[in-house]
This record gives structure tokens, sequence and C-alpha cells, in this order.
């Protein structure tokens, strides 16, 4: 080969190859390019989602007891059976609440008992305010609830009646002593037109050992509310004990129901609630929110047990009039 088509051959290898160079240096800067940024979507995306994380309503949402309600509400979700051959012969059933619905009721507690769930988000214990929430779904809480509304909107005037009304309802409930069966004979004279006088407790149901007043723990840190034999409405001894931990002067301990609720019959002959007297044997104890069926125990000095300790607590209860 002469020496000039030699060289007119090296200088063509050598042009592709600095275009080689040239291109795979373009290649290289559009790939590091699209790593810069894939890698730039990815710590916005990360960023979106920590920030998205820590929102108010976010973190709201993850308090137990908003789940609870959500939780409550979700169990009335109607379940889309899987395909099969043969159509499922049981329907869906509605639980049974109603079904000591009482003590549920009767140891409800502020701030409501929390359910509990697990790192998922999976609930494994059921809280107070899903049960609420369940109870929203039903038809007879619902048509409750719709009857209130009115074709028109309220003004004021209104507004405050209807808040004394249930407030009021509220406070005369709380005097009674009934059972259920006798809310129901009264809902069944009221509407048939029956006049009949409220039933009164005999004098010696306050004195009656076979049933002594009942008690309920007003928070977690008391357990083992006991009413000790022989009690009675009159003469009480109680027993509880305490986690350790603290409780400041004036806290509430226990509340007190009574057998029968407190009434004397007026000048007209109607039978009225009043709370009794009711004195602690102890200057230990106090006691709060009398009325005529019960009243709470509290402590005057405050409590600090080191370790789970029991305590016990005298109460004496003078009606002051011959009671009903």
């Amino acid at each position: 080969m002469h020496e000039e088509d030699f060289s007119n051959v090296a200088g063509a290898v050598a042009g592709g190859a600095v275009a080689a160079i040239v291109q795979l240096a373009r290649t290289s800067d559009d790939t590091d390019r699209r790593l810069r940024d894939s890698q730039n979507d990815a710590t916005g995306a990360l960023n979106w989602i920590r920030q998205f994380g820590s929102r108010g309503e976010v973190l709201r949402s993850r308090l137990p007891i908003v789940q609870d309600f959500q939780a409550g509400l979700s169990a009335a979700t109607a379940q889309t059976p899987a395909p099969s051959v043969i159509p499922p012969s049981v329907p869906p059933s509605r639980p049974n609440l109603a079904s000591g619905m009482e003590s549920q009721v009767q140891n409800m507690q502020w701030p409501p008992v929390t359910g509990t769930y697990d790192v998922q988000g999976m609930l494994t214990s059921v809280g107070e305010m899903a049960v609420l929430a369940e109870c929203l779904t039903f038809q007879e809480v619902r048509a409750i609830l719709q009857g209130f509304v009115l074709q028109t909107q309220p003004n004021g005037a209104c507004q405050i009646q209807l808040m004394r009304m249930a407030n009021a309802l509220a406070y005369q409930v709380c005097q009674q002593g009934l059972t259920w069966q006798q809310y129901q004979q009264a809902w069944a004279n009221l509407f048939s037109g029956v006049s009949s006088p409220a039933p009164a407790a005999s004098p010696q149901a306050h004195l009656d050992i076979a049933n002594p007043p009942s008690g309920v723990s007003t928070r977690a840190a008391i357990t083992n509310v006991t009413s000790l034999k022989p009690s009675t409405d009159m003469a009480q001894r109680w027993q509880f004990t305490m986690a350790a931990g603290n409780l400041a002067a004036g806290a509430s301990l226990f509340s007190v129901t009574f057998n029968a609720s407190f009434r004397f019959q007026d000048t007209n002959g109607s039978l009225v609630g009043y709370a009794p007297f009711i004195t602690p044997t102890s200057p230990d104890w106090g006691i709060s929110s009398q009325s005529a069926a019960g009243f709470t125990v509290t402590t005057n000095t405050g409590l600090s047990p080191a370790s789970a300790t029991t305590y016990t607590v005298d109460i004496v209860v003078n009606s002051g009039v011959q009671a009903r």
C-alpha cells in the first residue's frame, strides 16, 4: 500500500473513532441526565410522601378513636359473595348489639375507651366509638335521628327549646331508679292515655341486704369495686383496688347506684325524687354528684400507692324524711 493510501485510511479510521467517541460521550451525558432526572423524581416523590404523612388530617385519621368510628361504620358494609355455582343460602345477619347493652353503657367512660390496632392498622379489639358508629347504621337509630329534622330551618328560640327539652329529660330520668319493665309500663300508660302514679319503692327496699347498691369504677386505675355484705342503701361498705400511681385530692373513684331511688310523697300525693344525706365515716373520702339515684365517691386526700392497694370505704345514708 502506498504511503498516501495508508494516510487516507488512517485518517478515515481516526475520524470515525472521533465521531464514535463524541457519540458515546453524548449518549453517556444523556444517560446521566436521565438518571439525574429519575433520582430527582424519586426524591421529590419521597418528600411528597413524607409531607403528606405529616399532614394534620392524616395524623388524625390514624388516632385510635377516629379509626374506631371508621371501623364501626365499615362493619355495616354489605359483603359481596364470591362467585359460586350455588348461591349462598344464609343471608347476612345484623349483629345483636342490644344484648348486654346495659352493662356496656353503664361502664362507658370519657375519654372513650379506644380499640387497639396492629402495625398494619388492622383491628384487634373494639373500642366504644366503634360500637356507637355501628349503632348509627341501624334503621331505628337513623329513623329517630332523622325524625328530629324539621321542614324549615329552626330559629335560635326553637334551638334553645330543643336543648332545654333534651337536657331536662336527661336530668329527670337520672333522678329515677326504674327498671326496664317499669319504663315500658310508663310508656304504655302514656300512649294509651291511662293515668297511673309513678311506681314507688317500699321503704324496706333501702334496707334490703339481698339487694345492695351497685358500684362502677369511674377510671381505669380503679378496679374490683365491691359492695361488702351486709350492705344496704342506708349503710354501705365498699372495697376497691387502685393500681400503682397518683390521684389528686378530689378525684372521683367510683359511682354508686342505689337499689331504689329516694322519693317522698308531697302534699299533692305525687312522688318526688330527692338526694338523701350521704356521709362517709372517714374524712379521707368525699361525696359528689348526689342524686335520688346515687352518688360518686371521691378522695379528699389523694392516693399514691406504690403498688396495687385495696381500700375500704364506709358510708352512712340518711333519708331525712319518710322515703319511698
